[in-house]
C-alpha cells in the first residue's frame, strides 16, 4: 500500500458512506486499488479527462459494497489513481440527507445520461474530492466520481468526465464503421 492515507480513503469510498467524506488521498496506486477491488490491471482502456482532453486510461474494479462496476482511471501510461467513478451508486444514506449534509455545490455543470444532456446535472464539490451526477427531474443519484481534492478550474480542466455518447448514422448498404 502507498500508506494509511490510501487505505483510509479506499476504504471510506468502498463503505459508500460519503457524509465526511474529504477525498481521494493523494498517491494512490492501482495496486492500492487491486488490494480492495477485484480490479483488472491488465485491461486498460483509454479516454480523456478534462475539458482539456488529459490522455488517460481507465481499469475495470468490482467492490464488493457497489451494485455496478466502476472504472478507475489513471494519466496514461501511469499507475498513480486519478479518479474513480462508479454509476448508479447505491450511497449508504439517501441522497437528500446527503446533499444537506455537503452543503451547496461549488457548481452545476451540464452533464449526459447516453445521448441526452442533462441541466445542471453534475453537481462539484471539487474541494472535497466529489462530484455527484444527479438526474434533475427525480433527483436520483445516476454516477458519483470521486478524486484527490482540486479547484474548480482544475477539476473541470484535467479531471472532468465527458459522458457524452453520439449516435452514429444508420448503416448504409455495404459500408462498414471502423
Amino acid at each position: 500500500m502507498s500508506g494509511a492515507g490510501a487505505a483510509e480513503s479506499l476504504r471510506k469510498f468502498s463503505s459508500r458512506d460519503f457524509l465526511a467524506w474529504r477525498g481521494l488521498a493523494p498517491g494512490i496506486s492501482l495496486a492500492d486499488v487491486a488490494a480492495v477491488s477485484d480490479a483488472d490491471l491488465g485491461q486498460r482502456s483509454r479516454g480523456t479527462l478534462g475539458d482539456s482532453h488529459q490522455p488517460a486510461e481507465w481499469i475495470p474494479a468490482a467492490f464488493r459494497e457497489y451494485d455496478t462496476g466502476a472504472r478507475v482511471w489513471v494519466s496514461a501510461g501511469e499507475d498513480r489513481v486519478v479518479l474513480i467513478d462508479v454509476e448508479s451508486s447505491n450511497a449508504v444514506v439517501d441522497l437528500g440527507t446527503l446533499l444537506r449534509k455537503l452543503g451547496p455545490p461549488e457548481a452545476e455543470l451540464d452533464s449526459y445520461l447516453g445521448t441526452f444532456k442533462l441541466a445542471r446535472s453534475e453537481w462539484v464539490f471539487a474541494s472535497r474530492g466529489l462530484t455527484l451526477y444527479i438526474e434533475p427531474e427525480t433527483r436520483k443519484l445516476l454516477r458519483l466520481a470521486v478524486y484527490v481534492p482540486a479547484s474548480l478550474d482544475e477539476y473541470r480542466r484535467t479531471l472532468r468526465l465527458n459522458l457524452e455518447m453520439r449516435r452514429l448514422p444508420a448503416r448504409r448498404r455495404g459500408t462498414e464503421y471502423p
